[in-house]
């Protein structure tokens, strides 16, 4: 019997941490962090979703007004990825931990080109870290491009086509609103609903776990967590910092819902709880103070 899936966060965009000047869909990067230089925020929450109560809305915007003639104005897609990204220290950790190999990810989505000639698409790569060349190596990957309008939630399928047998450690995959030259302001991609296909041939959902929160963020001494006591009686918290390194772990449960960040760096880390199965349930970004 193959082992269940991973969970990638927040697979029905249900989860958006407030950050002020804008909000972010938990567990996921875009670059929103631009609209603190002057930007749009690309990504945003929206209730025109395929399920539960929310979708990610991915927009197109347009950075200059007065192009020069002949040219399109520059436009800035809505990107949304797994990973995270910190623009103030110019930090990017592309993909999450993810150690099975997949054979197809799907995805719900709507799309809205402007003036009917915008593509957007989704790619898909796994990889893994070789410690003797001390860098990453990618394993397998897809992609999909798709134009048009559709005004009802339609179905994508990414196919992996793997080049190595190595096991993979990390799972990146990524949005965009506009895929190619014609990317136009105004084009719009919403995302709903994720689910993979291993590499045994079964399909399984990305699992939608109960609410967990983490707080304070930022923090300076300790982060606490707030989760359904009953099917998680106990979690492992591990957390890594902005080049994926794993810096440390601990053990929380309903006595002791605490994980102590004193000892750690100042900077950005993402920390993943995982049930007594190892199996990843929560995933989120922290700033240590």
């Amino acid at each position: 019997m193959p082992a269940a899936a991973q969970t990638i966060p927040n697979p029905g965009m249900e989860t958006w941490t407030n950050l002020f000047l804008y909000e972010e869909p938990q567990g996921w990067g875009t670059l929103n962090q631009l609209v603190i230089s002057g930007a749009p925020a690309t990504v945003t929450k929206s209730t025109d979703k395929r399920t539960g109560l929310f979708a990610a809305r991915l927009e197109t915007k347009v950075l200059t007004t007065n192009p020069l003639p002949g040219t399109l104005p520059d436009t800035l897609p809505g990107t949304l990825f797994t990973g995270t990204v910190n623009l103030a220290n110019q930090s990017f950790v592309l993909g999450i931990p993810f150690n099975q190999k997949v054979n197809t990810f799907s995805f719900w989505y709507k799309y809205a080109p402007a003036a009917n000639v915008d593509s957007a698409g989704c790619l898909v790569s796994m990889s893994y870290y070789d410690t003797l060349l001390q860098a990453r190596v990618p394993i397998a990957d897809g992609g999909i491009v798709f134009g048009g309008t559709n005004a009802v939630y339609q179905q994508a399928t990414v196919t992996l086509n793997y080049t190595a047998s190595n096991q993979p450690d990390t799972i990146l995959i990524v949005f965009g609103s506009s895929a190619g030259d014609s990317a136009r302001g105004g084009s719009n991609l919403k995302i709903d609903d994720m689910t993979v296909t291993l590499i045994s041939g079964i399909e399984q959902p990305f699992e939608i776990v109960p609410a967990i929160t983490l707080y304070p963020n930022p923090a300076t001494d300790v982060i606490n967590a707030s989760w359904d006591d009953v099917k998680y009686p106990q979690l492992t918290a591990r957390v890594f910092d902005v080049q994926g390194k794993q810096v440390m772990t601990a053990v929380i449960n309903s006595a002791n819902k605490s994980v102590r960040v004193s000892e750690l760096s100042k900077g950005l880390y993402t920390l993943q709880l995982y049930d007594r199965n190892d199996k990843p349930v929560h995933t989120a970004r922290f700033v240590r103070e």
